[in-house]
């Protein structure tokens, strides 16, 4: 949640309070969107429940397609993890790091709001198919692109035998942290630390089975 702007004095707000009502307005607009869709959430009602005007929301966003471009772009940049960071959850163990990486995507997702984004551009792609292109490339790519990296040097030892690393690792990820996520989504797997690690456990041994050398 944003925390709330401290009291403001008499007339023009500092440029403190003004960010902070920005970053309201942008936690309301997203919530609107998320629970209502894109064509039933108006700026009339986002205005009403921030006790703003609505000239006051089209000072700051001259559309509805502007506000919810901005709400998106906010959550999406929050939930975008360079792929340098992976490096710092990478072990000898190829098994371990696969665990670790998976388990920060799948937190990533199902805390806050980043399972409820990704919904909402799916449901929205063919209105703002830029920001599922975007979305793609901050979140997927680079800890795709990280895992082939991992699958081709533990190759390169000569750990595991494989052709296409890029496909392998996207096909790791869909296994992994996509199967769990909607198992989690449907309620066939528990939303708990201890059945998570098992289920990502038992998904890591089934894809590592496929690609060692025996």
């Amino acid at each position: 949640m944003t925390k709330q702007a401290p009291p403001s004095r008499r007339g023009r707000p500092t440029a403190e309070e003004a960010e902070l009502r920005h970053q309201q307005l942008l936690d309301v607009a997203i919530e609107s969107f998320i629970k209502n869709g894109f064509t039933a959430t108006s700026i009339t009602d986002i205005a009403q429940k921030m006790g703003m005007t609505k000239r006051t929301v089209y000072s700051l966003y001259e559309s509805k397609e502007q506000l919810f471009k901005a709400a998106v772009l906010r959550d999406m940049q929050s939930m975008s993890i360079p792929e340098e960071s992976y490096r710092e959850l990478e072990s000898e163990s190829l098994r371990d790091t696969l665990i670790a990486v998976s388990l920060n995507r799948i937190e990533m997702y199902m805390g806050g709001r980043g399972q409820n984004i990704q919904k909402l551009l799916d449901s929205e792609s063919a209105r703002f198919p830029e920001l599922v292109a975007l979305n793609y490339r901050q979140n997927p790519v680079p800890v795709r692109n990280y895992i082939a990296s991992l699958l081709k040097r533990h190759k390169k030892l000569g750990h595991i035998k494989l052709q296409t690393p890029e496909t392998t690792a996207e096909m790791y990820l869909h296994m992994s942290v996509g199967s769990t996520v909607a198992c989690l989504s449907r309620g066939t797997l528990k939303n708990n630390n201890a059945s998570i690690n098992r289920h990502v456990r038992w998904i890591v041994d089934v894809f590592l089975d496929g690609i060692s050398k025996k």
